[in-house]
């Protein structure tokens, strides 16, 4: 993604962002996520937002992998992402990645690095009409 939309809290996921820049780190030992012998660390942004308040990195003790990412928002609603299994080893097939518009019968299209007023959708997305109800 050429523009950054996503928020800090999740961007480290596919390797933007500076945690280290944007947040205050600590260990947290409330035993409230991850395994007993896990690494958890919490992060608290430096600045405030509202899209979240706080980012929990449970990381492996064995071989420092993120196995969990909680996000907590500012209204204490948690988002929560398990890391199951991953295979560091086995190179993903680009194909995983591709989009069948036959797979969907209902779906919206939209080009996040299209900006609007610039080229020829000016921002706009393929759609696909909602069925009726």
């Amino acid at each position: 993604m050429k523009q950054d939309l996503t928020p800090i809290a999740v961007s480290f996921l596919y390797g933007k962002g500076d945690l280290r820049a944007e947040f205050n780190a600590e260990l947290d030992a409330t035993g409230k996520y991850g395994a007993k012998d896990d690494y958890v660390l919490k992060l608290t942004p430096k600045k405030p937002s509202a899209q979240y308040k706080t980012l929990v990195l449970v990381v492996s003790h064995d071989d420092f992998h993120v196995s969990q990412s909680v996000i907590i928002d500012s209204l204490d609603n948690v988002n929560q992402f398990r890391f199951f299994t991953p295979d560091f080893e086995k190179p993903l097939k680009d194909s995983s990645f591709e989009f069948d518009v036959r797979s969907v019968k209902n779906y919206r299209v939209i080009d996040i690095d299209q900006q609007p007023g610039v080229g020829s959708n000016a921002g706009s997305a393929d759609l696909v009409p909602a069925p009726k109800k």
